[in-house]
């Protein structure tokens, strides 16, 4: 990495839910950060923290039950959990682009899509009605979706999966900004779609030299999008690093444990699952949050909770057993 300041950088994040059962622990000090033109992966199981990790950095936590408790979340030296929330919402979209999840959730099903795309435009970039109608052109052309002038008119209803997901891409990117958040953006999509929307989003992030902040399940999807990854677990990241080398290497259990759980072509040995489930948040164990399904389990691991540290060439993990 270089000495320029990350884009982003957060530090120390800590987000809980208050429900009737109990208080839940859904972030719990997560620190990353993204640095400009570069492509950050969040991995971990369902339930591991990671969209509300970027929900939070979005400051879109729903109130009243959600709240982010401490931490920072410097944005272009800016911390976004101390600016107003007028300027925190001329920050999304303008300066930050999220893709989210489900895009049929996304998007109003009531308005056009041309009405949809060049809301962030008119409202971040003060462009005339002529001026956006030719990006809005030129964005759909980018994505994919063609032809680009009558597509505009039509409602979310009409297109697929797929054509949705690209109007997302599209708004994301609107107002070029210098961060692209993407929550899970090819879960619903079958496969040949995925690997067209992936080629998209590299190409645009390419193109526009933009930051991406890739949030996954899928091992695959990170190796391809990023150069360096951040493994959650039980709403910490217990392992980073640069993609590669975390890959190749992986230093804590789970990370060890998540690879030996993917399909390997031609391979015939039985894939090994790990073994229970993941901790309930609002009573998690004590210690390392993993000790009750780790195969490495000392005495230490259900009394002590590790730290993350530097075990070599930016490489970093959350265990006893470095």
């Amino acid at each position: 990495m270089s000495d320029e300041k990350p884009v982003l950088d957060v530090k120390d994040l800590v987000t809980h839910f208050q429900t009737p059962e109990g208080t839940v622990q859904a972030v719990r000090g997560v620190s990353f950060d993204v640095g400009y033109g570069d492509s950050v992966g969040i991995i971990g199981e369902s339930g591991s923290g990671k969209t509300i990790t970027a929900l939070s950095v979005l400051r879109l936590v729903p109130p009243p039950y959600g709240k982010t408790l401490a931490g920072q979340v410097n944005f272009k030296g800016e911390d976004l959990l101390k600016v107003t929330d007028k300027h925190m919402r001329e920050i999304r979209g303008r300066d930050i682009g999220m893709i989210f999840q489900d895009p049929t959730s996304s998007l109003n099903p009531v308005l056009a899509l041309n009405t949809q795309l060049g809301e962030g435009m008119r409202e971040h970039m003060h462009h005339s009605s002529q001026e956006v109608g030719r990006r809005m052109v030129n964005l759909f052309d980018k994505v994919g979706i063609k032809p680009a002038s009558e597509r505009l008119h039509n409602f979310p209803h009409q297109l697929s999966g797929g054509m949705k997901q690209r109007v997302m891409i599209a708004i994301s990117i609107a107002c070029e900004p210098a961060l692209v958040i993407a929550d899970e953006p090819t879960t619903n999509l079958d496969v040949t779609i995925q690997a067209q929307i992936l080629r998209l989003m590299k190409g645009l992030k390419d193109e526009f030299n933009t930051s991406l902040l890739y949030i996954t399940h899928n091992l695959g999807i990170v190796a391809q999008m990023c150069k360096r990854v951040n493994v959650m677990y039980a709403g910490k990241v217990v392992e980073s690093g640069d993609v590669r080398t975390v890959l190749k290497n992986p230093k804590h259990p789970y990370t060890m444990g998540l690879l030996k759980s993917i399909p390997k072509l031609g391979s015939k040995e039985p894939l090994v699952s790990i073994p229970g489930m993941p901790p309930n948040m609002i009573a998690i164990p004590s210690g390392c949050p993993f000790n009750p399904r780790c195969p490495y389990v000392m005495e230490r691991c259900r009394t002590d909770v590790p730290e993350l540290r530097d075990v070599g060439d930016g490489h970093a993990v959350s265990c006893w057993l470095y």
